[in-house]
């Protein structure tokens, strides 16, 4: 009997888009895993071009419990969610596919969740370079445990030592299915404005202290290869965040951090905009970065508020009293 027809604990869902120098080991580290829970591997082929799809079908045929699905090259969202539509996992881990993972990654994240009673469990990991040197140490602020999500939530808006990133994290899927919870299409950064609605929902985290997630900064990355509508997005996300604190109707009680977010934010874009000068000689940095700013001033001040979607993609902000929260 294959695996696919037996309802696995765990949903690995792995967006592949033109990786073929790092595809291959990425799925090897999955297949490779010690682990005590049933899990299924669904590849999401986002359009590859480069070759990729053919080493995903070879290690997918000696494998029966790998699901490849294909869809058009939609971006790294759409890929996400359409791996979550076919997942069947009690729980869901994302893995991108130019990273790799420790044997017992799988393992660990489903016990500290599963025997703790907690929707979402967090690991440690590392980042490495294209030429497998450890580049940066990565600190969580918490030793093993259990925390509360209204903790949990406070660290991850100060985005030092609880980032933002889905993929060194399980969830319990139903965070997503029950809440509508999706990745935002065609966005850069779409991790940020997702991970506070993930914690909210969440009632306890577990947090392993072990580095057990590889991630890989090359060249080819979202990191790596920056370009300034990415910097958009990431001021984007940042008012997305405004916009569910006010929803949730709980901005006044992490008001503080939020600002001091703001400002890592401020700081941190206009580092990217540098970078990107590199790829758009004619960008103006300071002109840039005096616009965005300025979206990030008015994403944390007291007149923000809530309004059209597109008043986050970059719209005028036409406001009414009728509009205010």
């Amino acid at each position: 009997m294959k695996f696919q027809n037996i309802i696995p604990n765990v949903s690995i869902i792995v967006p592949v888009y033109n990786v073929k120098k790092y595809v291959e080991k990425c799925l090897l580290s999955l297949l490779a895993q010690n682990c005590g829970c049933s899990y299924e591997i669904i590849v999401v082929d986002d359009g590859s071009e480069d070759g990729s799809s053919a080493i995903v079908d070879r290690i997918a045929e000696g494998s029966d419990i790998i699901r490849v699905f294909r869809q058009p090259n939609a971006g790294l969202s759409a890929a996400r969610n359409t791996g979550l539509s076919y997942a069947r996992g009690k729980y869901v881990i994302f893995v991108d596919s130019d990273d790799y993972v420790e044997p017992n990654y799988i393992s660990a994240l489903y016990h500290a969740a599963e025997n703790n009673d907690a929707q979402i469990a967090c690991c440690n990991y590392r980042r490495i370079n294209d030429e497998g040197t450890i580049s940066v140490g990565c600190f969580l602020k918490h030793r093993n445990g259990v925390f509360s999500s209204e903790l949990m939530l406070g660290d991850l808006l100060e985005d030092i030592t609880v980032r933002g990133y889905v993929w060194n994290k399980i969830f319990l899927r139903s965070l997503f299915t029950d809440n509508g919870i999706e990745f935002p299409i065609g966005m850069t950064f779409e991790d940020v404005p997702v991970m506070p609605k993930l914690f909210r929902r969440a009632e306890k985290i577990a947090v392993i202290k072990d580095e057990l997630y590889n991630y890989v900064s090359h060249k080819g990355s979202i990191t790596g290869s920056i370009k300034s509508a990415s910097v958009e997005d990431y001021v984007r996300a940042y008012g997305e965040i405004r916009r569910f604190l006010e929803e949730e109707n709980i901005y006044k009680d992490y008001k503080h951090i939020f600002k001091g977010l703001g400002r890592k934010t401020a700081a941190t874009i206009f580092v990217m905009l540098l970078r990107c000068k590199f790829n758009e000689p004619r960008l103006d940095v300071l002109k840039t970065y005096g616009r965005l700013s300025g979206r990030l001033k008015f994403y944390s001040g007291s007149g923000f508020y809530v309004l059209r979607p597109d008043l986050l993609n970059g719209a005028k902000h036409y406001v009414t009293k009728s509009n205010r929260i």
